[in-house]
This record gives C-alpha cells, structure tokens and sequence, in this order.
C-alpha cells in the first residue's frame, strides 16, 4: 500500500500503478505536496524534484551551446585542431556523358611496338582472337540503342571490336549507369571532333569522361599527342590535346590507358595553364574597355563584332605596352579594327571567357609514368589499368591468383564464374565489391587531406569510384614496374596496412 500525505486544498488524487499523486489545485496554497511511502517511510518533495529538473535542463541547453560554440570558435590555437567541419557536402557534380575511344586495329601490331607472341590478350574481358559467340538478348538491346534506326543483323555483322566496345561500355555502367555513352572504335579524327561537340553542347556545363585505350597505335608523343585514323583506316592521325581540349570542353574526367601515359597528361596541363590565362586576358580586356561579353548561346555577327573589338584591344595593348582608352577604341570604325586584328581572339575562347577559367581542375587517370610500357603478362589483362578502374573486384582476385598459385585451390576460371552482381549485396561478388568500397574509403579518409578527400570521393558518384580504384590499380601494377598517375595527385596508399 502506498499512503500519500499533504497541506491544506489539497486537490484530486490521480494514482499510478506505483503511487497515488496529489496536485493542489488551490491557487493561495503554496504548500508542497509531500509523497510518502509506507514501506520504506520515505518522503520525496514534489517542487524539489521539478526545481531539480528544470536546473538539470538549463544546464544541458548550457552545455550544448557552449559545445556548438567551441566546435565553431575555438578558444586558442592549441585546441583549433578539434575543431569539427562542416563534412556535409554541399556542392554535388555529375557526370553526364562518356566518350569510349577505343583504338586497338586487331590484327596489327602499332610501328613502335613488337608485341611478343605470349602475351596478353583481353580487352575489357574479351578475348579477340576467340570465336564470337551469339549476342545474348542484352548485347542485342545494348547495339540497338547505340545504332538506334538502323536495321541489321547484329548477330551476322558481330566482331570482336564490336564485342569489346560492348563488353567496356557494360563495365562502366556499373559504375554510372544513368550517363549517356558513346563507343568511339578505331575512330577517325573527324569523327572524334564531331562526337566530343555535340557532347559538350548536349551535356553543357556538367561533366563528361573521355577514355583513350590506344593500344594498337603508336605512343603518344613527347608534345602529348595521341593517335586516331583517317576516314580510310589507312594512316595514323594525331590529334593534340589542345584540340582534344577546345572539342570537349570542361569540365572533364580523363582516362588514359596507354604506354607513355603522363605525356599527355602533361601537355594538357601546359595548354590549361596557356588556354586560362587566355581566357582572363579577353575578359580583363573586355571589362577594362566597357564590353560586354555575350553570355549564352549568341550569333555569329555579334561574336565576330565582339571578338574584332577584343582582337584590336589586345593588339593596341600590346603596341603601345597600356590600355587603350575605352571611349576611344569603342568609336574606332571598321577599317581601323581592321588594321589591328594582327592578333585575332578565338571565338570558342571569348564564349568560355564568361565562365571562370576551370581547365587546370579537370581530373586525369594515367595508366604509366613517362617512358613505361604496360605489363605484357599472358594471365593478365592487355588493359589492366581499365580493369581496375570498372571491375575492380575481378581484377583483384585474378591478381591474388597469380601472386599465391600454390595456397588456393582457386583458379582463375573459378575467378571468372563468381556468382552475383556489384548492386545486390546479397550476392557473393555484391558483398565484396561492399568491402572493397569500405576499405578503400577508409584508406583515402586517413590518407588524403580533408578538403582533397571531399573533393574527391564525396562530390561525383563516378569519380569516387574512379579513385577508388585507382587506388587498387597502384597497388597492383606496381608489382610490374609501372606507376600509374592521377591528376590531382594523391598521396602513395600501395603500401597502406588495410591492404593485407
């Protein structure tokens, strides 16, 4: 039994399963209701408990605003570094196209390169010099859209370029599977321009990924440029990374699979420092002389009028080492901009003028380091840096087969037939694509720099993909000599505990 005792005006009772509780509903009585208990006599004062708990709430409010207040504002320098980001991301990119160029001319070795008779063979999984095999109902799906209106037997006209482009456009979609992709195989040049424009124009000022495998033509050179054919498929065309550039734009994510992969790399960073500096100049120029750009899509009188008001600014400039008046250079008549425009501005480059000069932020992947060849193992892969970056789990366990032959009885067509897909987890490949990603991020989080690391793996879907395995593929061609590159470079994780 539970006694409940109280002053004077006590109200109503209201009874618990433990207690019966007397509010006083008296509005001159200030007396405390008392609860008491028979068994163990003890008193507890009602207004004590409530004083106590609001106490307790004032001082957890307190206590949170002084720990918001010190995670923002730290009191001294010695406790700045437990200051705590913002981590949540705010700004998000997507990437939404993906141009496949795939350069292989099977059947005949580049002219720089004798390839030895055991060598390997696979791109993108595909073994070329093995019979093709029907398309399955998906392969037949996958030729219709990127043929869309054309009619054709696809099983009749199948080939084994045609069975790579399929098979390594496949291997991206698992990585985004919402972009729109295009397969550029043994392309012309002419062909190569048209797709990148009308790429950059359908995709605007989102980002798009360009792949280069250029294993059956010549390296690149030494200036960066890459090689493609002519209509004729009869010569070798090099397209320099200027083109390349002014075709497709930025921003842009860049893989390229190649021996002497860094040459490109770095002549496309030579021209991003010459292109942005180009860019500023037109737009200081404009601004200084009172001109205003034309933002957005314009026509071609009123870009050739901009651009002969820029060119002759650009050329007064230089002539007199100043500025040119711009009251003066805008009553300038026709026959004296023309007698300056020696130095005429691009018109691709006055468009791009209005946006902010974003070139040196473009992401590459380089498969080598400068004078590198790729492995040439038979067990491997001929594009193991393109396996990497889109099947990293089979590319690893191939890897772990051939460095420990002898402590597993698994084999590399066992590697092959593992069960599942990336996106179910409950698969067995699901679930260690699940713990590949867990490890990789956890390796990059205590690695890269915070603002590196957000840049990087929490902006773009595709690109945290990207260099994750990126990460995997330094890790494993390095055991072949090679040193694949990244642009922005990470720190070295090869050698990272979490590895083993």
């Amino acid at each position: 039994m539970t006694e409940v005792a109280g002053g004077e005006g006590l109200g109503p009772r209201h009874t618990s399963g433990v207690a019966e509780v007397i509010v006083d509903e008296s509005r001159g009585s200030h007396k405390p209701a008392v609860i008491t208990t028979t068994a163990t006599g003890a008193s507890i004062d009602l207004s004590e408990v409530i004083s106590n708990s609001l106490q307790s709430q004032h001082v957890s409010q307190t206590l949170l605003e002084i720990r918001k207040d010190f995670h923002t504002h730290p009191r001294s320098l010695a406790l700045a570094h437990l200051q705590l980001a913002d981590w949540r991301t705010h700004e998000k990119l997507r990437t939404a196209g993906a141009l496949l160029a795939v350069c292989l001319n099977l059947g005949t070795d580049p002219p720089d390169l004798v390839r030895p008779k055991d060598r390997a063979r696979l791109e993108a999984w595909v073994d070329p010099d093995a019979p093709m095999q029907v398309p399955t109902p998906e392969e037949l799906a996958l030729e219709a859209a990127n043929n869309a209106g054309a009619q054709r037997n696809v099983a009749r006209e199948r080939t084994p370029m045609k069975a790579i482009g399929e098979s390594l456009q496949r291997q991206f979609e698992h990585i985004n599977r919402h972009a729109k992709y295009r397969q550029l195989l043994d392309c012309s040049m002419e062909d190569l321009r048209k797709q990148c424009m009308g790429f950059r124009r359908a995709a605007k000022e989102e980002r798009l990924l360009f792949y280069y495998n250029g294993h059956g033509v010549p390296r690149p050179t030494t200036g960066g440029d890459i090689w493609v054919f002519n209509k004729q498929f009869t010569q070798y065309i090099p397209v320099s990374a200027m083109d390349l550039m002014s075709w497709i734009g930025t921003p842009c994510v860049y893989v390229w699979d190649c021996a002497h992969a860094m040459n490109i790399v770095h002549a496309f960073e030579k021209n991003a420092k010459i292109r942005d500096f180009e860019i500023s100049r037109i737009r200081h120029a404009a601004e200084a002389a009172g001109i205003k750009l034309p933002v957005g899509k314009s026509g071609p009188e009123t870009m050739a009028m901009v651009s002969a008001n820029i060119s002759a600014l650009l050329a007064s400039q230089t002539q007199t080492g100043a500025m040119p008046n711009p009251q003066t250079s805008q009553q300038q008549t026709p026959q004296t901009q023309q007698q300056h425009q020696y130095g005429p501005v691009n018109p691709a480059l006055i468009n791009l003028a209005v946006l902010p000069p974003t070139h040196h932020e473009d992401i590459h992947f380089a498969a080598s380091q400068l004078g590198e060849l790729l492995p040439t193992n038979p067990e491997l892969p001929a594009d193991l840096f393109t396996s990497c970056l889109t099947t990293p789990i089979k590319a690893a366990l191939r890897f772990w087969v051939i460095r420990n032959p002898r402590t597993s009885k698994v084999t590399l067509d066992l590697c092959d037939k593992l069960p599942g897909s990336v996106q179910d987890r409950r698969t067995p490949f699901g679930e260690l694509n699940w713990i590949f990603t867990s490890i990789s991020d956890t390796i990059a989080w205590s690695t890269l720099p915070r603002d590196l690391f957000h840049k990087l793996f929490r902006q773009d879907v595709v690109v945290a993909s990207l260099f994750r395995n990126f990460m995997l593929a330094d890790r494993m061609m390095r055991f072949y000599n090679v040193h694949p590159q990244s642009r922005p470079a990470i720190p070295s994780t090869h050698k990272h505990p979490l590895w083993d």
